[in-house]
């Protein structure tokens, strides 16, 4: 059936819903058959219309697809440029900034380490030296000499025993009460901790001299 065949048989439905029967175009009047024929090119020129409006509006979404693509594309290569960009930023920074510095540190920690050994270095070898000079003439006032520590430890030991203070004698490790060894160093007998001689000198002389 031709187009205008179409547009015809349209119009007929159209009057057959609206008039509520059915009928012959042959039954109509000329004046009627010829409004049907004006109506069926004009139905044409609708139907014509309505087709170029929906190819201009597919056209339109294809070109509206279109954007969105060219724009999504646009957008991912801006941030793909983008991070190229601060990636080649980061390498020659890396290279010309951060290696160099890098470099220099390294080489100024290496130096300061050196001259830090160095220094400690020498203050071990000036303190030797120091000691080598004046360790004849000082001597004495360094510490007391082995034959003062026995004296004094004999006579403050023995004061001791005779104020009956012997019994407040403590361990300085533990707090257990300690009986001193007459010969000086003294080992407690609850934790085994060696007590040297002098230790118990000072001890005692808190002990038997509180206030001084």
């Amino acid at each position: 059936m031709s187009f205008e065949g179409h547009a015809r048989d349209y119009i007929l439905k159209q009057l057959y819903e609206r008039c509520r029967f059915t009928f012959q175009e042959s039954e109509l009047s000329p004046n009627i058959r010829k409004k049907i024929g004006l109506y069926s090119e004009s139905l044409q020129d609708i139907w014509r219309y309505k087709n170029e409006v929906s190819r201009l509006k597919r056209s339109m979404d294809d070109k509206r697809n279109m954007v969105l693509m060219l724009g999504l594309i646009g957008i991912f290569t801006l941030f793909f440029i983008i991070g190229v960009f601060f990636i080649l930023i980061a390498v020659l920074y890396h290279v010309y900034s951060y290696s160099p510095s890098k470099r220099e540190y390294a080489s100024m920690q290496q130096a300061l380490d050196d001259r830090t050994r160095i220094w400690y270095h020498n203050i071990e070898l000036l303190s030797k030296e120091i000691t080598d000079e004046l360790t004849a003439v000082h001597q004495q006032k360094i510490k007391p000499t082995v034959t003062e520590i026995k004296i004094d430890y004999a006579s403050i030991l023995k004061l001791a025993q005779e104020r009956d203070q012997l019994k407040y004698l403590k361990c300085p490790n533990c707090g257990a009460p300690i009986t001193p060894s007459p010969t000086g160093t003294t080992i407690c007998k609850y934790c085994n901790k060696t007590i040297q001689t002098q230790n118990i000198i000072d001890e005692l002389k808190q002990i038997i001299y509180p206030n001084q």
